[in-house]
C-alpha cells in the first residue's frame, strides 16, 4: 500500500497505477481459478463427472499432447543420472577404487 500511495499521490502516475492494478487483478484471478475447480469437484451437489470417467489410454494420449517435451527430457535425464551413479558406485566397489 505505501508503494501505491507513493505512485498516486507523490509522483502522480495515475496511468501506471491503473495499469499495474489491472495486471495485479489478472494475476489474482489466475490464482483463484483452481479454487473454482476444487469447489466444483469437492463441494458441488452433483458428483464430478469429468475426471476418472475416461479409459486410461485417454490420459496417456492427453499427456503426450499437452505436456512439454522439456519436462519429459528432464525426467529422462534424472533417470539417466541415477543409473550412471549406480554404475559408478558398483564399479568402484568391484575395482576397489574410490569415486
Amino acid at each position: 500500500i505505501p508503494i501505491a500511495i507513493d505512485i498516486v499521490f507523490r509522483h502522480q502516475h495515475y496511468i501506471d497505477f491503473i495499469k499495474w492494478s489491472i495486471v495485479s487483478g489478472l494475476i489474482t484471478l489466475v490464482i483463484i481459478i483452481p479454487l473454482n475447480h476444487i469447489r466444483y469437484n469437492l463441494f458441488s451437489k452433483h458428483a464430478p463427472i469429468f475426471y476418472g470417467s475416461q479409459p486410461w489410454t485417454y490420459y496417456i494420449i492427453n499427456d503426450l499432447v499437452n505436456v512439454n517435451i522439456i519436462y519429459r527430457l528432464a525426467i529422462v535425464g534424472i533417470i539417466l543420472i541415477v543409473n550412471q551413479l549406480n554404475f559408478y558406485i558398483g564399479w568402484s566397489k568391484i575395482s576397489g577404487h574410490d569415486i
